[in-house]
């Protein structure tokens, strides 16, 4: 809208009144003559009879202007209601408008409320006040369920625009913290803070935790080394948060009591590593009782080509009170044969071995045997 003014033209007005007043001739030899003068002056201020008002949105807008210009009549003051438009700028809420009546200096007034009367002569600015908003920060876990870490002290609860906030590592027992994500699913990329104009909503971060897995190292009762056989597929560790189930091992001519976490094996033997029960690597110690009712035979046979054999054989036989079975082996030249074999006790063991030249040789020079570790001599 252009800027009109009218200049409304009111002449100063001057009026002299002369009122001469003259006495009578009877008493005119005593009396003064008297004059009254009486001067009038009316005056009239040349005011404009429109304003002007240029509003600045201050980083804002007013749709797709960044100022609004507009004209008023003349009143003296400015109210503000429904004259300007309230501005828009993206993650802040207008607050106030400062005011200035010169178009020079940047010095501004305060003016907080459109209700307040700010007086002016001819021209007004405005200047827009923003306040910057904070959305809410709010926790889950991934998979969109509840929190379950703990939080770093001041951590942050709220992000406000325009501000880049910085987020902090949570804590879980059992875990390490993988990040927060923006995502339920926890894909991506971790954020480690929120860009300052990244968000113009409430927020939800998604933690990503990663179970933590404990070694486990096996040891025979008192501490000592391993001495059994453990059974295919025996897990080396601990997954926390999934329960871990153990396996029986085995020893020549022992039997397996399981496994414990002390190392005196006292106490109530474990047949699994409960979920949550443990948070750093663990030790288990096998318990072992001699077996009673059964031992187990061990040969070893040596066929050199030193001692000019070209073979070597081997039968064991073995009864017991309910069956008669035997066993039988061959073995040839420049090759050491060892091998085991379980009975129950009280079995009779007959050993018969047969090989060829030198005659001078003897069987018990080939042939050595152990039973549950002791050595056999020969008669």
């Amino acid at each position: 809208m252009q800027k009109t003014k009218k200049r409304l033209l009111m002449p100063l007005l001057w009026t002299l009144v002369i009122i001469t007043a003259v006495a009578s001739s009877v008493a005119m030899t005593q009396s003064a003559k008297v004059a009254t003068l009486r001067l009038e002056q009316t005056w009239t201020y040349d005011a404009p009879e429109y304003v002007s008002i240029t509003a600045d949105a201050n980083n804002g807008t007013f749709g797709s202007s960044d100022t609004y210009e507009t004209y008023i009549r003349f009143s003296n003051i400015f109210t503000g209601t429904n004259l300007i438009p309230e501005p828009s700028r993206v993650g802040y809420t207008f607050n106030k408008w400062k005011y200035k009546v010169t178009a020079e200096g940047n010095t501004w007034s305060s003016y907080s409320n459109v209700s307040d009367h700010i007086p002016f002569t001819d021209h007004l600015y405005l200047q827009a006040q923003w306040n910057a908003n904070s959305y809410s920060i709010t926790y889950r876990d991934r998979g969109n369920t509840s929190f379950s870490g703990t939080h770093a002290s001041n951590y942050p609860i709220s992000h406000t625009y325009g501000t880049a906030t910085t987020l902090k590592t949570a804590s879980k027992t059992g875990y390490t913290f993988g990040g927060w994500y923006t995502t339920s699913a926890c894909t991506g990329t971790a954020v480690t803070s929120l860009g300052a104009t990244a968000y113009t909503n409430n927020i939800t971060l998604f933690a990503k935790w990663n179970a933590n897995s404990y070694s486990i190292t096996y040891y025979d009762e008192g501490g000592s080394g391993f001495t059994g056989t453990h059974a295919s597929g025996y897990p080396t560790s601990h997954s926390y948060g999934t329960a871990t189930t153990l396996k029986n091992a085995t020893k020549d001519d022992y039997v397996f009591v399981g496994w414990y976490t002390s190392s005196d094996c006292t106490g109530d033997a474990v047949t699994s590593l409960g979920a949550t029960a443990y948070t750093s690597d663990i030790s288990l110690y096998a318990k072992w009782e001699q077996d009673t009712n059964s031992a187990t035979l061990n040969w070893s046979l040596y066929a050199g080509a030193s001692a000019g054999l070209t073979s070597v054989f081997l039968d064991i036989y073995h009864t017991s009170q309910d069956s008669n079975n035997s066993v039988a082996h061959e073995y040839y030249t420049e090759e050491p044969a060892t091998g085991s074999q379980s009975f129950e006790r009280g079995t009779t063991i007959i050993i018969k071995g047969s090989y060829t030249y030198p005659d001078d040789n003897n069987m018990e020079n080939l042939l050595t045997l152990t039973v549950n570790g002791t050595t056999i001599s020969w008669d």
